[in-house]
């Protein structure tokens, strides 16, 4: 039997040989990146965090998600985030986080796992939050300077 309410579906986009793995706990999920080399954890990181809600539960969030993400600009590591709502789902919502070092993601992550944000998040979804972390590619596109 699964204790949990819910697990994390956590995708990174790192070197081979790198592990990401959850574990379960006591009170909800203990997220845990290993890395093959330190130098690794220092690359600034984007990641997206996707949240499929129950009919009309978004709004309740959305209420709720300035005084979440203040503390969350709070956050050493912490550089910027943003939040989007899909066009045709409007109960689908994806939050675009910049982050330092994947380490820094890492170290928030696990304070709001402990702090118990995942687990009243749950009770607002229909489906298992899915989280994305990625690195630059190093290629950015901008508009012609006239």
């Amino acid at each position: 039997m699964n204790s949990r309410p819910f697990a994390l579906d956590l995708e990174g986009a790192f070197r081979v040989g790198q592990l990401i793995r959850l574990e379960p706990r006591t009170y909800g999920i203990e997220a845990k990146m290993q890395f093959q080399a330190r130098r690794d954890r220092m690359h600034p990181v984007f990641v997206t965090l996707e949240l499929h809600f129950a009919p009309g539960m978004i709004e309740t969030f959305l209420t709720q998600l300035p005084g979440i993400l203040e503390e969350t600009r709070r956050t050493d590591g912490f550089v910027a985030i943003s939040a989007h709502r899909h066009h045709e789902d409007a109960d689908r919502l994806i939050l675009s986080e910049q982050w330092h070092s994947a380490l820094a993601y890492q170290t928030y992550l696990q304070a709001r796992i402990d702090s118990g944000l995942f687990t009243d998040l749950a009770k607002l979804l229909v489906a298992e939050p899915r989280i994305g972390i990625w690195q630059p590619a190093h290629l950015t596109v901008t508009p012609p300077v006239d």
